[in-house]
């Protein structure tokens, strides 16, 4: 069965940012995000599109905070 979520942890190593900064960008709404009881998964679709398509100032910036 092919994986079709990031969790957390992956979305932080991606970036390169800390717990808190993927824990607000989840929390933005600049991508599809799934709540399933304590945990978060990111669909690969979605986030992806997010990274590709987005602006990359909103990323760096995202990046450096």
């Amino acid at each position: 069965m092919t994986r079709r979520c990031y969790k957390v942890k992956e979305i932080k190593e991606i970036l390169g940012i800390g717990r808190n900064q993927a824990y607000e960008l989840i929390k933005s709404n600049r991508f599809p995000v799934l709540k399933i009881g304590k945990d978060y998964l990111i669909p690969m679709e979605g986030f992806d599109r997010w990274l590709r398509e987005g602006d990359m100032g909103e990323v760096a910036e995202l990046v450096q905070m």
